[in-house]
């Protein structure tokens, strides 16, 4: 089944602590039966790790995100990879590759 931008919404909110009780219970069951939505639970952590490394994200977000899902062991090592990824991207800007002319080429 394909997934939604509805889904993404709904599996960050699940990970930022702000669905509803009976919403939670309905995404936690669908959890269950489709791989597809599993996976995108854990590409959105991926997400929100990269997003507070790079403080992207809101006060209440960040607050959240630290008592919570970073205080887990798996939490804490997404933030870490997201801390060096980010670093890494900072210190090595992209280099456009300049594409030599046919000239050059013969060369």
């Amino acid at each position: 089944m394909a997934l939604s931008e509805h889904d993404h919404d709904m599996t960050r909110r699940y990970l930022l602590g702000q669905l509803t009780d009976d919403e939670e219970q309905m995404l936690e069951e669908r959890l269950l039966n489709e791989d597809d939505l599993f996976q995108e639970v854990e590409l959105t952590k991926d997400e929100l790790a990269q997003e507070y490394a790079s403080g992207e994200l809101s006060t209440k977000e960040r607050k959240w995100l630290q008592e919570n899902f970073l205080a887990s062991p798996e939490g804490k090592q997404r933030h870490d990879f997201a801390k060096t990824f980010d670093r890494y991207v900072k210190n090595h800007p992209a280099h456009p590759q300049t594409v030599p002319s046919l000239i050059e080429r013969f060369r």
